[in-house]
């Protein structure tokens, strides 16, 4: 059992703010330190990125987005895909950041056996002074024919704020919101809620 994993990545210097990145991994489970069969796990998983960076004004903008892709090892099973897309923005004191992702479903000899899930995330962040104060919800839901899987969903609001005290003394507070809802038929009103500060 060869537990070194192969992995090739490249990063493009940075072009007129623009920088690309491209990677390739033989399977997902090389670096497994248990024994794995020949055909388990994902194969030849190939990802390509991008970012934009520039500066307008008193303003800072980053863009970015990928793509991963891999093949599965199991007979009549779909490949393996991942999305995303992003882009924040620095505004004077304050900072903006959104993202979308996607997982895609597949299939295995034409029947789904994993649900396709898209991701939303937003945040925002205020500095004043000595204080920082964030705010950022997230929600992803399952899109699925499968009827016991699709709207499934999961939803996290954090509250946050960090007060500098003096040199290398910082106070924390944060306040975690977290929701995940059954989009079942039978048990569409089950689910679980949590709260944490």
């Amino acid at each position: 059992h060869d537990a070194l994993p192969i992995l090739i990545s490249y990063t493009s210097p940075k072009m007129g703010g623009l920088q690309l990145a491209a990677g390739y991994s033989q399977n997902s489970t090389q670096d497994n330190d248990g024994r794995v069969t020949d055909n388990a796990g994902t194969e030849d998983i190939v990802s390509f990125s991008a970012k934009y960076s520039g500066k307008f004004g008193g303003s800072a903008l980053n863009i970015g987005g990928g793509i991963m892709s891999g093949d599965q090892a199991g007979a009549g099973v779909d490949d393996a895909q991942d999305w995303i897309v992003g882009a924040n923005i620095t505004v004077g004191a304050y900072k903006l950041a959104a993202s979308y992702s996607r997982r895609e479903s597949q299939e295995t000899n034409g029947v789904e056996t994993a649900a396709e899930f898209n991701t939303m995330e937003l945040g925002v962040r205020a500095t004043m002074g000595a204080t920082v104060y964030s705010i950022s919800y997230m929600t992803s839901e399952a899109d699925s024919t499968i009827a016991a899987t699709d709207g499934d969903k999961l939803e996290t609001l954090v509250l946050a704020m960090r007060h500098s005290l003096g040199k290398g003394v910082k106070w924390h507070n944060t306040l975690y919101s977290h929701e995940a809802s059954n989009g079942g038929p039978t048990i569409a009103d089950s689910g679980n809620d949590a709260f944490a500060f």
